[in-house]
């Protein structure tokens, strides 16, 4: 129970379900441009095309974010665990 609860507010559960919006999205779109040339289609293309790219963007910025931020976190909150550990073994 507890793996699954952890999974649904899992960031990565949240960027694969947009990422699965933005895909169905984009399959009806290019369906309606291929077979009905659909003017709201043809005008809707870029807009997507956008949100796709920030998207990914996001995520590649957000994930570096965090790494860098746990590098310079990283001896530090070791450390403090590693002092806590000691001290409450006694």
């Amino acid at each position: 129970m507890l793996k699954k609860r952890n999974l649904l507010f899992s960031k990565w559960f949240y960027y694969g379900l947009i990422a699965v919006v933005l895909f169905v999205i984009a399959f009806f779109d290019l369906y309606e441009l291929v077979f009905f040339s659909n003017d709201f289609a043809i005008r809707f293309l870029p807009t997507l095309i956008g949100l796709v790219f920030n998207f990914v963007i996001f995520i590649v910025f957000f994930d570096i974010r965090e790494k860098l931020e746990w590098k310079t976190l990283e001896q530090k909150v070791k450390r403090n665990l590693k002092a806590d550990f000691f001290f409450t073994r006694s």
